[in-house]
């Protein structure tokens, strides 16, 4: 009996993974709800966390976008967001209930404020200010990416958000078959090149990148390629820890399905800076109204499985948004840190 109820399960988890991939989001490199324009989002969520701890949340999010240009001469780019939310949680055994409404003002957050001067017609770019950089080509983790924090966890259940930038200043040349790009973070003390070689008849994409840690004493050198060949394509990332004599890696390949609305399967294995190796397929769909990704985390180390899919359906020529992203562990759910999260978004951008 035990042996056909242990069978039953893995069938049942299974058939519940095929279930969401049979979904469909509008591709992996931008994994979640990205602010492109100045908008407004609530959003509704009700998690359950490992601790045995269950968790409602209503949350209201009012997003910012500025984009100012100046004929050219210089951009002026804002974002940011104000949220305010109500909580209450329930601890199991207990019978403990909290309530509160957190003042808005005391979350609002400045994701990117900087300006922009180009030089030369564009072929040199002066940023100077609060800016995300993100490098790298992984879909669920950028080991090259080294001021974004874009790991896993971020993309699978706290992606609605999108990533913060750092302080800094940097200086970038283009040419037509290479660019180079220094960055320096003069508040986190930390600086970056990556030269980036290209081949436009054949979409080859090279970057060699290096980055110090002035506080930690951490140097890290990294390489991250893309080569597509038809309807494949292939990408990966290595990062060498100097000090620590640590090798991070990204490997994957998305395959395009020629059909008359853009869906791709692809497969993602990592190892991250935790040396936990994993390794996660995804499917993504994208028709006019509609936009779903799914996606299977498996992680060899400590043993645990996520599944996570988001529908987006589009209301109003990709301003009015509703959303739902369901995510829940298939198996060691205190080691993955929650047992299911249900999230709902509806979203106008204006």
């Amino acid at each position: 009996m035990e042996i056909k109820s242990s069978v039953s399960k893995k069938l049942l988890r299974l058939l519940s993974f095929f279930v969401l991939i049979s979904f469909a989001y509008a591709g992996p490199e931008d994994w979640g709800f990205h602010n492109q324009g100045s908008g407004v989002q609530l959003f509704y969520s009700k998690d359950k966390v490992s601790k045995d701890i269950f968790q409602d949340e209503v949350t209201g999010l009012l997003f910012y976008n500025i984009r100012y240009n100046f004929k050219d001469r210089f951009i002026l780019y804002f974002a940011g967001f104000l949220q305010a939310y109500y909580r209450e949680k329930n601890f199991y055994g207990q019978k403990q209930i909290e309530k509160h409404v957190d003042n808005p003002f005391k979350d609002a957050k400045t994701l990117q404020s900087f300006i922009r001067i180009p030089f030369n017609r564009g072929k040199i770019v002066l940023d100077v200010g609060k800016r995300s950089i993100v490098w790298g080509r992984g879909v669920v983790f950028n080991p090259t990416s080294y001021f974004g924090n874009v790991n896993f966890k971020s993309k699978y259940i706290t992606y609605e958000l999108p990533i913060e930038g750092v302080e800094s200043v940097s200086l970038s040349f283009y040419s037509n078959f290479y660019s180079l790009e220094g960055v320096y973070s003069y508040t986190l003390r930390q600086g970056a090149f990556r030269l980036s070689l290209f081949r436009e008849d054949i979409n080859l994409l090279v970057n060699l990148s290096y980055f110090r840690d002035l506080e930690k004493r951490e140097n890290r050198t990294g390489i991250d390629i893309q080569l597509p060949i038809y309807f494949i394509s292939l990408y990966g990332e290595f990062v060498r820890v100097i000090e620590e004599k640590k090798n991070v890696y990204t490997a994957g390949f998305d395959i395009s399905i020629p059909l008359p609305f853009i869906t791709k399967l692809g497969v993602e294995y990592f190892k991250d800076y935790q040396n936990e190796k994993n390794i996660s397929p995804y499917i993504f769909f994208q028709s006019s109204r509609l936009r779903i990704v799914a996606s299977y985390l498996k992680n060899y180390s400590v043993g645990y499985s996520i599944v996570s899919s988001r529908v987006d359906l589009i209301i109003k020529e990709e301003k009015l948004y509703i959303s739902f992203i369901p995510s829940f562990p298939l198996e060691e759910k205190a080691k993955a840190g929650f047992e299911s999260s249900n999230r709902f978004f509806i979203t106008y951008l204006f």
